[in-house]
């Protein structure tokens, strides 16, 4: 990977980008737009404010800076909506999923990802305000030393739990694929004291996986229009030994950050849409077998109620020993392989995650993608990533937000439990 421009603007927020501030590491070292840089055909170039060219763009790449100029001027307020409503949510999802009837293994996972989730978009709101809603007249005003020292701050922070959302989220599609894939093992290996270990496990572990990212930033002073601006820039330490930190970082970030869960989660949402696929087949087949049974069936058998969710249900006043073999035999096929519960119970909880990992998905997908041009490409922050980091930090906050109305839409128990707890 060649070494990507190094650029310095004064009139634009030091770091673009919720939760992809570390590709600043291997981008420019502070937020630019199309107004102010251009790729450089000296990788290692530097230039002053008064110096820095136009940047000379590609139809497709116009396209994309005058999205940039129509969507950022509505991405601070939109932003800030989000965040208001994923904060409210994320605190009724951990309220509601902390109820002693629903808590769970599965459920504390869906906790856990609600606290991160959380502390993203509050993290976030001060830097939206600052950035893209608070207008300045002086930059000084704008870039003083204690935003410095926040923007440094949300650096850190918005990377390590949005990662800590992330590896939740992995481990959420893992831990459902062992449930439907090895049903009976799950029963002693899915268990909640083994979730929450988890969950601990994942928030000890990512803020050390992140270290290498801590020294590689230093807040850097600068005269600007009104006065001294204090930016973030890559620091001595990481641009050291032919920028070793610096790409150390970048492929730390984007690979265990991005591109390795965005891979995993579209292999095991895969998987589990096979599993639901077949089970529906199974549901179907199971019915056919009911209805013919019913036809042919003992009279003893007074009534056979061939349902979807619970493949048979008999309401006749003999015993179960009076039942035919065979009808016996359909019967025992009926309940699902999951721990305890019944197939429509177990379908609907799978079908429930697959929307959150596919939602997943679609929010990150674009953003790992990016990202790893980035790595293989240096054109690639200032032609494509640059002009898209405010609407992927959009798609990030809605990832982050929209949880609690897949749980309301999908979950009857949550359902219940919410107007339960609120008297609704």
């Amino acid at each position: 990977m060649g070494d990507a421009p190094s650029l310095v603007s004064t009139s634009h927020p030091p770091i673009n980008g919720i939760l992809n501030a570390t590709v600043v590491v291997i981008g420019n070292s502070l937020s630019l737009s199309a107004s102010d840089v251009s790729s450089s055909s000296s990788p290692s170039t530097n230039y002053e404010a008064s110096e820095v060219p136009t940047i000379n763009t590609n139809n497709s790449t116009s396209i994309l800076y005058q999205f940039q100029s129509f969507y950022d001027p509505i991405h601070g307020y939109l932003g800030l909506c989000v965040c208001l409503f994923g904060i409210f949510t994320n605190i009724l999802n951990i309220i509601v999923l902390t109820r002693k009837d629903l808590i769970s293994a599965t459920n504390s996972i869906l906790t856990g990802l609600a606290v991160a989730d959380m502390l993203v978009m509050m993290d976030y709101i001060p830097f939206n305000i600052n950035n893209y809603v608070q207008h300045y007249d002086i930059e000084a005003e704008k870039f003083s030393y204690a935003w410095a020292v926040y923007t440094l701050f949300h650096q850190h922070f918005s990377v390590i739990f949005h990662t800590i959302s992330t590896w939740l989220t992995v481990s959420l599609a893992i831990w459902r694929y062992i449930s439907v894939k090895f049903p009976t093992q799950s029963r002693s290996w899915c268990t909640l004291s083994t979730s929450r270990r988890l969950i601990l496990a994942t928030y000890l572990v990512v803020p050390i996986y992140c270290a290498p990212m801590y020294p590689s930033y230093a807040i850097m002073d600068d005269s600007c229009n009104g006065g001294e601006c204090y930016k973030i820039t890559n620091s001595e330490i990481a641009m050291a030994r032919g920028e070793l930190l610096k790409r150390i970082n970048f492929w730390l970030f984007s690979g265990g950050c991005k591109l390795v869960p965005c891979v995993l989660l579209t292999y095991l949402t895969w998987a589990l849409i096979n599993v639901v696929y077949a089970a529906d087949k199974r549901k179907r087949r199971l019915k056919e077998n009911c209805y013919t049974l019913a036809a042919s069936s003992s009279s003893n058998v007074k009534k056979i109620n061939c349902t979807p969710d619970s493949g048979l249900e008999t309401s006749d006043n003999s015993s179960s020993k009076e039942l035919n073999p065979t009808f016996r035999k359909v019967k025992s096929h009926s309940v699902a392989g999951g721990p305890g519960g019944h197939s429509g119970s177990h379908d609907r909880t799978t079908r429930m995650l697959l929307a959150i990992l596919l939602l997943f998905l679609i929010c990150q997908l674009p953003n790992g993608f990016l990202t790893f041009l980035i790595g293989i490409n240096d054109d690639a922050y200032i032609k494509l990533y640059q002009p898209l980091s405010a609407l992927l930090d959009m798609l990030s906050l809605i990832n982050s937000a929209v949880n609690f109305i897949l749980y309301c839409t999908m979950s009857e128990q949550f359902r219940y439990t919410f107007a339960k707890l609120f008297f609704l």
